[in-house]
């Protein structure tokens, strides 16, 4: 006797059990990559967000969007951009100094 039952059904009932947990394990989702993880949260919150004004942003796929992000948000940009204005500006200044 197994578990106050007859051995036969006690592994009847341990061979059910063991089906259900198989069945219940395979209808769990896969294990996921960090970068899986990280494109299923932004897509996530982008979903709560207001919906942007632009067709065209509903058709950039994630790597597009980051791409842009990391453009907007890069150090080198702003730099070149700083450095292209006070270029300008000190040649508007020599030209003024030289009575152009």
């Amino acid at each position: 006797m197994a578990m106050g039952l007859p051995i036969d059904q006690a592994i009847d009932r341990i061979v059910a059990s063991a089906r259900e947990l198989d069945a219940a394990a395979e209808k769990t989702s896969q294990p996921q990559s960090f970068g899986q993880k990280i494109a299923q949260a932004v897509k996530a919150k982008l979903a709560k967000q207001q919906p942007r004004t632009t067709a065209d942003a509903h058709n950039e796929s994630f790597g597009e969007q980051i791409k842009k992000a990391v453009e907007k948000k890069s150090g080198a940009k702003r730099h070149k951009e700083y450095a292209k204005r006070e270029r300008d500006r000190y040649e508007q200044q020599r030209k003024c100094a030289k009575g152009e």
